[in-house]
């Protein structure tokens, strides 16, 4: 056999092998894939039903781009390329510093891309005043809260291509439309005094969509500054020189995890703890009064309940989502009694 031929062959099993390898890997796993870091569940293997076939086809096509050998693998490459060559392929906007947002966010939402429906509205309105009345049956008052996204916030940190444009009216502008055409004014709006704390001080981490510990801070003070001009008689979030900055450098994030390159890429930024002079609350999360609903994909965090020794009587239930998670150590010294039920 000449050398020619050789390397023929060789080059030919080689491509062979590189086929059929990911095929044979996915038996024998002689290399695992990486851990899936997407905020997501993947498509699970549908079961064959000679009955019903018409579905198959495509729900095993979902299970297969969700799960194909080395698909994790090949997915971290492509990100990483993206990330360091802001080539702006994937979900997750590249922005000025490497300062990350959501694309469906930034180019939808905050550009007022997606608006919502006149009959969209209408259940929205519909909704709010189907809770009011529910609370106002209790004895209680109603507020709805707007918490603005990153992109609002930190403008200044999205890509030339989106910094330049003037935003349009958008889905949050809609809603306070809506709540502003309402008898009772009980809508707190958080976008200006964010905006304005935004210019000199970070209020959002740079490799999450989420607020940080001093966007908290400013969110809960206006809450309940405005519950207190509204003649509530609740406690006053403590000053802010009573809490304590740590300087800190934290991995991970929502945005850069979705790249699954979480542990790869850190940001530094600020944790405040309450000083001596803030007394502690007491978390009730253990007494299970509420289950999470079969499905929720977060159940350890769909209910708290806390007690502080705050001089009032107020009982206070907050229906939240992922943003409550740094507003909560300053709510919750501000009430006697506070809930926190994660709507799902």
């Amino acid at each position: 056999m000449n050398l020619r031929k050789l390397k023929r062959k060789v080059i030919t099993s080689i491509f062979i092998l590189i086929i059929f390898f990911p095929i044979i890997n996915g038996t024998i796993h002689l290399i695992k894939d990486r851990e899936n870091s997407e905020n997501r569940k993947l498509a699970d293997k549908p079961v064959l039903d000679f009955k019903k076939l018409d579905n198959f086809p495509k729900k095993y096509n979902s299970y297969y781009k969700d799960n194909f050998n080395f698909r994790n693998h090949l997915s971290y490459l492509y990100n990483l390329l993206n990330y360091k060559y802001q080539l702006d392929k994937t979900p997750i906007v590249i922005g000025k510093d490497k300062w990350l947002f959501t694309k469906k966010t930034v180019l939808t939402q905050y550009l007022g891309k997606n608006k919502f429906s006149e009959k969209e509205l209408k259940i929205f309105k519909k909704e709010i005043q189907r809770r009011e009345r529910i609370v106002d049956s209790l004895g209680g008052k109603y507020y709805f809260v707007i918490a603005p996204n990153k992109a609002s916030v930190h403008r200044e940190f999205l890509p030339n291509y989106v910094r330049n444009i003037n935003p349009e009216n958008n889905r949050t502008d809609q809603i306070v439309e809506i709540l502003s055409s309402k008898p009772k004014n009980n809508f707190i709006d958080l976008r200006s005094i964010l905006a304005n704390k935004g210019k000199k001080e970070y209020l959002f981490f740079k490799n999450d969509n989420h607020w940080n510990s001093l966007g908290g801070y400013y969110a809960a003070e206006y809450i309940i500054n405005r519950l207190i001009n509204d003649g509530i008689n609740t406690s006053q979030v403590y000053p802010i020189h009573e809490y304590n900055f740590h300087k800190t450098e934290k991995f991970g994030g929502n945005l850069i995890n979705n790249l699954g390159l979480g542990k790869e890429f850190k940001e530094e930024t600020y944790e405040m703890t309450p000083s001596e002079k803030i007394p502690e609350f007491i978390d009730l999360k253990n007494d299970k009064k509420y289950e999470s609903p079969k499905g929720f994909p977060y159940p350890w965090e769909y209910y708290y309940r806390d007690q502080s020794e705050a001089k009032n009587k107020i009982k206070t239930l907050i229906v939240r989502d992922s943003f409550t998670n740094n507003l909560k150590p300053f709510l919750s010294q501000c009430f006697k009694e506070t809930t926190y039920i994660w709507d799902s």
